[in-house]
């Protein structure tokens, strides 16, 4: 090979018995045409590309199918998909007047030892909006904590606290373990759609 390929800085002579050498017959003689060697900063970029080739070929892949998308989206819009045009009667429901104060009715879903739980709440959140903007009204839902029958401080506490407070509801057919917690939701969904008259 030419020493000029390696960066060498051969001589005359030893170029010129390079040339000259039966081994050697392709040789380039011209050393202007050589190609020079690449440099260090060529061989960074190239090592770099080849190492980020396949993210840049998912970046790639990944604006292409956006801009697809966004294309389809500016045919369609322009094609007038996206106009809703709502044609007949306006429901009543829109033109009723919110009735004032607002009842607001909240389902909290909670168990039975979490009395302090139900305090805090009741303490914080559910009290202290003014009754000429909003009417709160809530229950705790409860299920039946199995074994509970013996359990007489328990049953004494969840009396007290629903005389004094009435906004228990204890669903007696139902345990009160995270297995049946979706039963508990079902009766507070069955609650809050029973909408107040008042």
């Amino acid at each position: 090979m030419h020493p000029y390929y390696f960066g060498g800085n051969a001589n005359d002579e030893e170029q010129q018995r390079l040339i000259s050498s039966e081994d050697t017959e392709n040789a380039i003689t011209d050393p202007i045409n050589f190609p020079p060697p690449p440099t260090l900063v060529t061989r960074r970029i190239w090592s770099l590309l080849r190492r980020l080739r396949y993210p840049l070929l998912c970046f790639s892949i990944t604006g292409l199918i956006s801009l697809f998308f966004l294309l389809c989206y500016v045919a369609l819009s322009h094609l007038g998909y996206y106009d809703f045009v709502f044609d007949g009667p306006r429901p009543d429901y829109l033109n009723t007047t919110v009735p004032k104060p607002l009842i607001i009715r909240l389902a909290l879903i909670s168990r039975v030892d979490g009395y302090e739980r139900r305090q805090i709440l009741r303490d914080l959140m559910l009290t202290g909006i003014p009754s000429k903007y909003a009417k709160i009204e809530y229950k705790f839902f409860l299920g039946h904590l199995p074994g509970s029958a013996s359990n007489t401080t328990l049953n004494s506490i969840l009396a007290k606290e629903n005389m004094l407070y009435d906004d228990l509801e204890i669903l007696e057919n139902i345990d009160d373990i995270p297995q049946r917690i979706s039963e508990k939701r079902f009766a507070a969904l069955k609650w809050v759609s029973l909408c107040s008259s008042s």
